[in-house]
């Protein structure tokens, strides 16, 4: 009878999170002792690294001169870093500013996941651990079949469930949700997606020839400046490559 009870008790549980559509985690990252976020329907995610910035239009100086924002390293400032993941067309999309430009690019390698027995509890929610590997990096997921959706933050996703807490293996990495909302958040998806074009999009690789471009740039205009017979080394660190 008991048993019974506890069946029925948890089916009711999973289908009243089923009819929870779409909302807002809230991660606390323990690295950067940062809040970031993880807006979610049954068709998109959207993850924002700082926040949801507010980008004025216009902006009225003390003097009553009217300063309209340009492509300059202030509104370039002012945007919001995020990823957006398409989940029909199993696409990610993040902006990134590099020499004060801003590209959007797109992405669709997914996370190759192997499943552990291991569970524990997240804010209420029966989470089980997955093991996985991502551009040569290895993460360790938990993941609630409570909350059917398969989105996480970051481009780290794929499992049977939302992503509560994930951390990376050489401790670069650990976030783990603190609170969840349920509601519509469609407004604030769409008030930053639709200023973007993913058309004019490039692919992760294309990117990556642009930077090593802009990086022999730079080498050549460094190599010039110092004397002939001083020998110059420089290290390439690109954050943005094979990342996120």
């Amino acid at each position: 009878m008991k048993n019974a009870f506890n069946f029925i008790f948890f089916f009711l549980i999973i289908l009243i999170y089923a009819q929870k559509k779409e909302g807002k985690i809230t991660y606390k990252n323990l690295i950067s002792k940062q809040e970031q976020s993880l807006y979610f329907n049954k068709n998109r995610s959207l993850f924002t690294f700082d926040g949801l910035k507010q980008e004025t239009s216009v902006k009225k100086m003390s003097d009553g001169s009217i300063v309209y924002p340009s492509n300059t390293i202030d509104s370039i400032a002012n945007k919001t870093k995020f990823i957006y993941f398409d989940n029909q067309k199993k696409i990610f999309y993040n902006n990134t500013i590099n020499d004060d430009v801003e590209t959007v690019i797109y992405d669709s390698l997914r996370v190759n996941w192997i499943l552990k027995k291991e569970k524990k509890k997240i804010l209420h929610y029966i989470c089980q651990k997955a093991e996985g590997e991502y551009y040569g990096k290895k993460y360790i997921a938990w993941f609630t079949r409570q909350l059917p959706y398969n989105y996480g933050p970051l481009k780290i996703n794929g499992l049977d469930g939302l992503i509560l807490e994930v951390s990376a293996e050489d401790n670069s990495l650990h976030l783990i949700a603190g609170d969840i909302l349920y509601g519509n958040f469609e407004n604030v998806i769409n008030n930053l997606i639709t200023r973007y074009d993913f058309r004019k999009s490039v692919s992760r690789e294309d990117y990556n020839l642009i930077l090593d471009k802009q990086f022999i740039k730079f080498e050549k205009e460094i190599t010039d400046y110092f004397p002939k017979n001083k020998e110059i080394k420089l290290k390439k660190d690109c954050s943005d490559c094979n990342k996120k």
